[in-house]
């Protein structure tokens, strides 16, 4: 054994803690390097040195500002998204599925290409007259529902409902509150 790596073992030997072949190879390096030998008593007289020094009562003034400060830290909690990966998923599939009912009914897809600039017109004369977006909501969710069967219909109010909560959720995960935020 090399004195360097006697040196690194040194510590562990004391305590007792290598595998009993190390603990042979290194006393026999021992018993031959006196170099060795002064490391070993440096380390016993420091584990005698801190040995007796006893255990050290903290004062309690100290006992007492370390429980405080402790007690007033608030632990914060990761805040719980509004809208689980579930809901998402399932607000998802209720569109596709729309989709394909829609499709399926004869109804073809719907021509929404003008639905922008229908809702600004309606809007702005809702706004002039003095109606909220809550009056304005009904008429505009009938007009898109005109001439659909009525099972399909309510599988698109489902979807308009349920992509809300999952844009409401999104918004309410960039703002970073929870359900306890509410």
């Amino acid at each position: 054994m090399r004195c360097r790596s006697v040196c690194r073992r040194l510590t562990r030997y004391q305590d007792g803690d290598l595998p009993p072949a190390q603990t042979q190879a290194l006393a026999e390096h021992l018993r031959g390097c006196p170099g060795c030998r002064r490391e070993l008593a440096a380390l016993k007289a420091v584990a005698a040195l801190l040995n007796g020094l006893g255990e050290v009562e903290p004062d309690e003034a100290f006992t007492r500002d370390v429980l405080r400060a402790v007690a007033g830290e608030r632990i914060a909690e990761p805040a719980r998204p509004l809208v689980s990966t579930g809901l998402t998923l399932a607000a998802v599939g209720l569109v596709l599925s729309t989709i394909i009912l829609v499709g399926l009914a004869g109804g073809g897809p719907l021509d929404l290409s003008s639905l922008p600039t229908s809702l600004a017109s309606l809007v702005t004369a809702a706004t002039k007259v003095g109606l909220t977006l809550t009056d304005v909501a009904g008429p505009v969710l009938t007009a898109l529902f005109e001439g659909l069967a009525a099972p399909v219909a309510w599988l698109l109010l489902a979807d308009v409902v349920a992509l809300a909560v999952v844009v409401a959720g999104g918004r309410r995960l960039l703002v970073g509150r929870s359900w306890r935020g509410v």
